[in-house]
């Protein structure tokens, strides 16, 4: 295969993070992440103003079929090409990232075993705005454990 071929293959997205701020943090199959600021997208393209008066609605991304692109709807997307273009160079590597959240994120089963309490405390500690969700569902709620931990030692 010719080497330009290979390299826009290596190109395409593995993973997507959407984060605060219009920005969101990609993972490319080459090894490479990259944080993309799409606030001049949102800003220059009228369609992409749905971005920024529905927060709600950026938190949706997705990855298009194969690598090929993000996207919000199949109005509204941007190219692999031109995300590894735009895209600042994130010093860390994808196993980085899964280590860091393999080892640093924990679910409120394990935030209860860490503060030696119960389930329902700890969905009280998040009522009261004690203790921050990163992430909550019907079924389950995500925690950094640093936060869980520093709680335990107040």
């Amino acid at each position: 295969m010719p080497k330009n071929v290979i390299r826009r293959f290596q190109q395409k997205i593995e993973d997507v993070v959407p984060l605060q701020g219009n920005s969101i943090l990609v993972f490319f199959r080459d090894g490479m992440i990259r944080k993309c600021d799409l606030r001049a997208y949102i800003d220059a393209i009228p369609q992409f103003s749905i971005l920024k008066n529905r927060p709600d609605y950026f938190s949706r991304i997705q990855i298009q079929p194969g690598g090929y692109g993000i996207q919000w709807d199949e109005n509204l997307a941007i190219s692999d090409a031109e995300l590894y273009k735009m895209g600042m160079i994130i010093p860390l590597e994808a196993e980085d990232f899964r280590a860091f959240a393999s080892e640093r994120i924990i679910n409120a089963a394990e935030a209860a075993e860490i503060l030696n309490c119960s389930r329902q405390y700890i969905n009280e500690l998040v009522k009261t705005g004690k203790l921050h969700p990163i992430k909550s569902s019907e079924k389950n709620t995500l925690f950094l454990k640093s936060e869980v931990l520093k709680r335990n030692w107040q």
